[in-house]
């Protein structure tokens, strides 16, 4: 009987570590096929707080673009939206969609409390669980991209940021 736990055991665990590392591997090669394909703006789908789908097509043209994953729960997220609204003569000329997977009525709520509607380059938008990561390959909130009038990729950040950090990235118009 020992004989052949001395048998199954190595072999056991050579099984484990072998589908630990093709696990790694795969997560390693989704993330680096996310970030390359986020070098310029990625395809997307999310959804207006009215429930329509607001893609990629709804953007205004010739404008460089800031795209945050929030939740309104997060301290930092709440700071970024008091921020942009105190602050929102440094960012008019650009376009900002902010993302959250939070509920539809914490959504509102937030959009209410920080007068995110009274912005119109502001749009605040719905995303499914996981939906902004498999796009931007990223969950930490708040995540912050900005993408020039072309949709290139200037630069990104994860967690809080200045505005005026943001803004200076940011190619006038």
């Amino acid at each position: 009987m020992k004989r052949t736990y001395r048998k199954i055991i190595p072999i056991l665990l050579i099984g484990i570590i072998a589908w630990m590392a093709w696990q790694i591997r795969t997560q390693v090669r989704q993330k680096a096929t996310i970030e390359a394909a986020r070098e310029t703006l990625p395809a997307f789908e999310f959804s207006t707080l009215a429930g329509e789908p607001y893609t990629r097509s709804h953007l205004p043209h010739g404008k460089a673009l800031v795209i945050m994953l929030i939740h309104p729960e997060c301290p930092h997220c709440q700071y970024e939206a008091k921020t942009l609204y105190q602050k929102r003569e440094l960012h008019l000329p650009f376009h900002w969609i902010l993302v959250s997977e939070a509920a539809h009525s914490q959504l509102e709520e937030f959009s209410h409390t920080y007068g995110l509607k009274a912005l119109e380059n502001v749009q605040l938008l719905k995303a499914d669980l996981g939906q902004f990561y498999q796009y931007f390959g990223t969950e930490v909130m708040p995540s912050t991209f900005l993408y020039d009038s072309q949709y290139k990729l200037i630069t990104d950040y994860k967690g809080e940021v200045k505005i005026e950090a943001i803004v200076k990235h940011l190619p006038a118009i």
